[in-house]
């Protein structure tokens, strides 16, 4: 072990006394903490706050059904995990399904996970800790959503809660609860288990105090995924549960030639390519950061990070937001410690360049088409389909399938999809389990209203089958009622014939 070991406080080196001053006490300070990030977070957000991501809309829609009775997979085809729909449905409940309480827990979720990541580094290295805090909720909005932004809040309290002095078995055990909540919303969080628990083993600490640790972090890991089984096999929904949090999830991306998954990673990464380019630049240097930081630590975590992309071949750029906190810590202590404390100013000019060097990717990566591609919600469209809607008077069992367009349409509507598979990108591309039988099934619930967005705009994902099923079914029971537009997009209503 290095002589300050995972957790430890490097020693200080006396100082002349000084005038005594008022010390606020330490949940205080790290609520005064909180309070001034969630302001940052909040003034980050304001850009993208009233844009719609292309998954607001069917994260609105499962949460509605569930707080209704209907939770995911009986009522909502998708293959993460139900903690992160358990926190949509509550902030579905408390504020109601609109696109403001997305954001809303968005940015409870993106402080709450700076706030902990803050106080990983502060103990360590002050200006480093405030570098991290600045660049992660910028990080959040340019590569994450609501889903992935919950993951990465119980993650960082998981990962504060093991990195906190000294070893405790009660925190252990709360660091285990927090990391198996984060399993139960993407699976692939079982890896962050293996670095919170190589944390805590790292520790500076008596070997049968740290086997405790371990074992009270292993007791609690499985308490949330085995209390979300439980919940739906009393339903008697387990083998609806399984079947998409298990098997369909395991079929993602299998035969992604590599090539093009090095496409993808590359896409990925960018945003936070100089983070890691400075994390990989500190190695050489690593003994002399271990000295007073736990690099080691951090590493097997941000290595692990990369392994679980890895293992789901890219594919999505939400899929890099686990890495960003690593990447993070190791980059600025890598740079905070190539300067040290005895030049302050010089040290902080350079966390600002790392800073506009993070900002600069990321913007050019992925933050630029956010705000050019991502659409403000079009509120007068959505008013015109509830008036279309309204105008043929429909009944509380009536169905409504959205086509090539977001779930919005049944929350305004007031009506439940036919089937679980409403997510766009489910019934109108080659999505494992679902896909053209998902559409298939739609088509043969034989809704009673069918709302087309965008007819002349298609993903570039749906195969031409597709396309000929939707205007086949159509064509055989479907009369238009009504059509709509504003100047950012329009609609078809076609309603069942009679």
């Amino acid at each position: 072990m290095t002589p300050y070991a995972v957790g430890r406080t490097p020693p200080v080196a006396a100082a002349a006394p000084r005038a005594r001053s008022i010390r606020l006490p330490e949940s205080a300070r790290l609520f005064a903490a909180f309070a001034a990030i969630a302001v940052w977070t909040a003034l980050v957000n304001l850009p993208t706050f009233g844009r719609e991501d292309a998954d607001d809309g069917f994260f609105l829609e499962a949460a509605r059904l569930w707080t209704e009775g209907l939770p995911p997979y009986v009522a909502t085809y998708d293959v993460k995990g139900p903690a992160g729909f358990t926190f949509l449905a509550a902030a579905a409940a408390l504020l109601g399904p609109t696109l403001s309480t997305l954001k809303v827990l968005s940015i409870a979720a993106s402080s709450l996970a700076a706030t902990a990541l803050y106080r990983i580094v502060q103990r360590y290295d002050r200006a480093a800790a405030v570098a991290c805090v600045a660049l992660y909720p910028v990080l959040m909005v340019v590569c994450g959503d609501v889903v992935y932004q919950t993951m990465n809040a119980t993650l960082l309290v998981a990962f504060a809660l093991a990195f906190a002095e000294p070893l405790d078995r009660r925190r252990a055990a709360a660091a285990g609860l927090a990391i198996g909540l984060a399993c139960a919303i993407k699976q692939t969080c079982a890896l962050d288990a293996l670095a919170a628990a190589y944390v805590l083993w790292a520790k500076d600490a008596p070997r049968a105090e740290r086997r405790r640790a371990l074992a009270a972090f292993a007791f609690a890991l499985p308490i949330a995924p085995a209390g979300f089984f439980l919940y739906y096999a009393c339903r008697g929904d387990a083998g609806v549960f399984l079947a998409d949090v298990v098997f369909a999830a395991l079929r993602r991306n299998p035969d992604a030639p590599f090539a093009a998954a090095l496409r993808a990673w590359a896409e990925c990464l960018f945003p936070i390519a100089p983070a890691l380019i400075v994390a990989a630049a500190a190695q050489p240097r690593a003994a002399e950061i271990e000295a007073r930081f736990p690099l080691r630590a951090v590493a097997v975590w941000l290595g692990l990070e990369l392994a679980g992309l890895a293992a789901q071949k890219a594919g999505c750029s939400v899929y890099v937001t686990p890495l960003v906190a690593p990447a993070l810590i190791i980059a600025a202590i890598a740079v905070s410690a190539r300067f040290g404390a005895e030049r302050p100013r010089r040290r902080a000019a350079a966390l600002v360049a790392f800073a506009a060097a993070v900002l600069w990717t990321a913007m050019a990566g992925r933050g630029a088409a956010v705000l050019a591609k991502t659409p403000a919600l079009d509120y007068a469209l959505l008013d015109q389909i509830k008036a279309a809607v309204d105008a043929t008077g429909p009944r509380p069992d009536d169905r409504l399938l959205t086509i090539n367009g977001s779930a919005f349409a049944n929350i305004v509507a007031d009506l439940r999809p036919p089937t679980p598979y409403f997510h766009w990108a489910h019934i109108l591309c080659d999505f494992p389990g679902a896909g053209l039988p998902a559409l298939a099934a739609d088509l043969a619930a034989k809704p009673r209203y069918v709302v087309f967005e965008n007819p002349d705009r298609r993903p570039t994902c749906e195969p031409a089958a597709y396309a000929n099923a939707i205007d086949a079914a159509l064509a055989a029971g479907y009369a238009l009622a009504a059509e709509g537009r504003t100047p950012q997009s329009r609609f078809r209503l076609f309603e069942r014939a009679r």
